[in-house]
């Protein structure tokens, strides 16, 4: 990996990291300041982006997923006439 590239995913990062910060913050001053349930859905909406937030950068998922739809459009696309003749006719 070239030295820019790994410094700008390093950069990324930490861009991450502290948005991840500021949004607890949020959050505990949502859930120090307000009470019902307009405060539970603010927590609701923060933590979803956060969830978003973390499995998106940290857990990859983009890259997994674009493996899973890969194998899945070429099971899609096999063509049964294709398959051995001993598996055709297992029956």
């Amino acid at each position: 990996m070239a030295a820019e590239t790994k410094s700008k995913a390093l950069m990324r990062g930490n861009y991450v990291i502290v948005v991840l910060a500021v949004l607890t913050a949020i959050e505990f001053a949502i859930a120090v300041a307000m009470t019902g349930n307009l405060s539970a859905t603010l927590l609701g909406i923060v933590a979803l982006i956060k969830a978003a937030l973390i499995i998106d950068y940290f857990m990859h998922f983009k890259q997994l997923w674009t493996f899973v739809a890969e194998v899945w459009y070429e099971m899609l696309d096999a063509d049964p006439d294709d398959a051995p003749d001993d598996t055709r006719n297992a029956a």
